[in-house]
């Protein structure tokens, strides 16, 4: 079988979209059934939660919509990050909005580096702490319901470190 990527690649996915497609499905996991997920949301596929569900996915279908989601992310964190910025940049925070939200992400602390292209100030406040009602996160907005969540720290990590890869 394929990996998630060859897949991926066959659906057109290239550059920032590919890479953050490629990172967001493993760490997503593919689920052809709808479910619940940790903050109740309904969720199905590789973490999708816009839209309807239906009873049961494909493969392919989680691809395709995988590929077109993080496309349609990827359109919109680039009206807010400078071209120039690097394919790892672009695919972290594709990353970090298709969690959040495609307006979850916009905040000062990445915004300001961002625009000032210090790629390494934005990929390290995606792990900087993030202040819940319950606790303090190690990461942007890694709580569920205002408690620090192991999961979505690691997963901010993870992101962080995609960031940093195509950096000098």
């Amino acid at each position: 079988m394929q990996s998630l990527r060859e897949r991926l690649i066959l659906l057109g996915a290239t550059g920032a979209i590919l890479s953050s497609a490629a990172f967001i499905g493993p760490t997503e996991e593919l689920r052809t059934t709808p479910y619940r997920d940790i903050g109740g949301v309904n969720t199905w596929c590789y973490g999708q939660t816009v839209g309807h569900a239906k009873a049961r996915y494909t493969v392919q279908e989680c691809d395709a919509d995988l590929a077109r989601t993080v496309a349609m992310y990827h359109k919109g964190v680039m009206l807010h990050m400078p071209q120039e910025a690097p394919e790892s940049v672009q695919a972290a925070f594709t990353s970090l909005a298709y969690n959040v939200g495609p307006r979850g992400w916009l905040d000062p602390r990445f915004l300001v580096p961002l625009r000032e292209h210090r790629w390494e100030d934005a990929c390290a406040a995606i792990s900087a702490p993030w202040k819940g009602k319950h606790g303090v996160a190690k990461g942007f907005k890694a709580t569920v319901a205002g408690k620090p969540v192991r999961g979505l720290e690691n997963h901010r990590q993870k992101e962080a470190e995609l960031c940093r890869q195509d950096l000098p």
